[in-house]
């Protein structure tokens, strides 16, 4: 962290870089599922940047981070405990031949929506810490409901990330 960077910015960076890690991989107990093709920070999920719209465009796995609230939850001698959510959207290309309940397709909705929520999960729980940027981070909620994650032609889950720290005040180095 530079002298220029908030503790919560370098929380944020610290997550997506753990998220942009994720890759598809066979070997091993450590298997991702979808390899991110970007991870990007955004002020909202429908937000039209133009990074997001190149890789929405060529139809590629995306996370999306949003970062949001960040509360001071505890006074300590030398300075503050701070708490941030964040939250996540993870998005992967699906375009099934039908989505009618009779006729579905061998690899649904649902499995790949799982399969996003387990590729981050392992992502952030890989380190807690974030490579010692934060004391704890942790995935709250994880929404596959059909009414807030359905987009044609995507997989998609939202996630809420608690990421908690502490702030020494004049130590911003």
């Amino acid at each position: 962290m530079t002298a220029t960077d908030s503790y919560y910015h370098a929380a944020v960076a610290a997550l997506v870089t753990a998220l942009d890690a994720i890759e598809a991989e066979d070997t091993g107990d450590n298997l991702d599922n979808y390899t991110v093709q970007a991870c990007v920070v955004q002020a909202d999920f429908f937000d039209d940047s133009p990074q997001t719209t190149k890789v929405v465009a060529g139809s590629q796995s995306l996370v999306i981070v949003i970062p949001d609230e960040e509360e001071a939850v505890e006074r300590v001698s030398k300075g503050v405990v701070k708490v941030a959510h964040v939250d996540v959207a993870a998005l992967t290309p699906f375009k099934p031949s039908s989505e009618r309940p009779w006729a579905q397709p061998s690899l649904t909705r649902a499995t790949i929506q799982d399969r996003l929520v387990l590729d981050v999960e392992r992502a952030v729980y890989a380190d807690v810490t974030l490579g010692g940027t934060v004391e704890n981070c942790e995935i709250i909620l994880r929404d596959r409901s059909a009414d807030r994650t359905y987009i044609e032609g995507w997989a998609c889950v939202f996630m809420r990330v608690r990421l908690q720290w502490e702030e020494i005040w004049g130590d911003m180095t």
